[in-house]
C-alpha cells in the first residue's frame, strides 16, 4: 500500500518522533473510512495527518514513513468520545465532541488527535468526516 504525500511538516517541534506529515491521497480502496484534517486546513484540500479504516486501522505519518496503529479501546462520556489507536511504539488519541450526521451519509467530527511516542506528546485541534 503506498501513499503519496506533501513532505510539509506540520507544527514547530524540534522532536522529529512528532511532526506530522500530510497525507495526500487515501491510503485505502473507496470512499469509506475516517479522514482527519488540522481545524485550520479544509477537508476540501484533502490534507489528512490521520485516516482510519471502516475496521479502525489507523494511518498517520511522520517524516513521511507510514505509521499503522490498531483501534485498541472506545471510550464514551457525556461530551463525546475517545478512540485509543496504538503500534509502532506510537500511541494515538482520537477525541470527538461534536459529531454531525448529514442526510448523505457522511458524518462531521471536531475534536483533538493526541500523538505520544515515549514520554513526547502532541495535541492537534482536527476536524474530519466519516465516508460511509
Amino acid at each position: 500500500m503506498s501513499i503519496n504525500v506533501m513532505m510539509s511538516n506540520i507544527g514547530v517541534d524540534t522532536q522529529d518522533h512528532l511532526k506530522l506529515s500530510v497525507i495526500s491521497e487515501k491510503p485505502f480502496k473507496g470512499e469509506a473510512g475516517y479522514y482527519f484534517s488540522l481545524a485550520s486546513v479544509p477537508l476540501s484540500h484533502k490534507e489528512y495527518i490521520f485516516v482510519a479504516t471502516p475496521l479502525k486501522r489507523g494511518y498517520f505519518l511522520v517524516g513521511g514513513r507510514q505509521m499503522l496503529v490498531g483501534h485498541t479501546l472506545t471510550v464514551r462520556d457525556r461530551k463525546g468520545f475517545s478512540n485509543y489507536f496504538s503500534g509502532e511504539k506510537y500511541n494515538a488519541i482520537l477525541t470527538i465532541r461534536e459529531e454531525d450526521k448529514t442526510e448523505s451519509g457522511i458524518t462531521n467530527y471536531r475534536g483533538t488527535l493526541e500523538i505520544q511516542y515515549g514520554s513526547e506528546k502532541r495535541k492537534f485541534k482536527v476536524h474530519g468526516r466519516q465516508y460511509h
